[in-house]
């Protein structure tokens, strides 16, 4: 099972160690949906970016409840995210 892990740094980041091409686009599809319902005036920038092994979402909006649902997200779909908030 794919570990996802964030850190408490300005910008909250989840990390999926072992990523497959498979597994970026299941990322991809749980951040697109969790977007889906917000204001297109808000301001997101989100970077799907490929590491060895794994994937790397950064996420940077207006609030820390986005971070919480897709870690939530994550884990529906069979990661495991670490525990604990998400930097604020």
């Amino acid at each position: 099972m794919p570990v996802v892990s964030s850190y408490a740094g300005p910008v909250p980041k989840i990390v999926i160690y072992a990523g497959t091409a498979e597994d970026r686009e299941r990322v991809e599809a749980i951040v697109r949906e969790a977007l889906a319902h917000r204001s297109d005036s808000e301001p997101w920038a989100v970077i799907l970016h490929e590491l060895h092994p794994g994937w790397s979402v950064f996420i940077d909006g207006p609030d820390e409840p986005l971070c919480v649902e897709i870690k939530t997200r994550l884990a529906a779909a069979g990661y495991s995210p670490i525990p604990g908030p998400c930097p604020q």
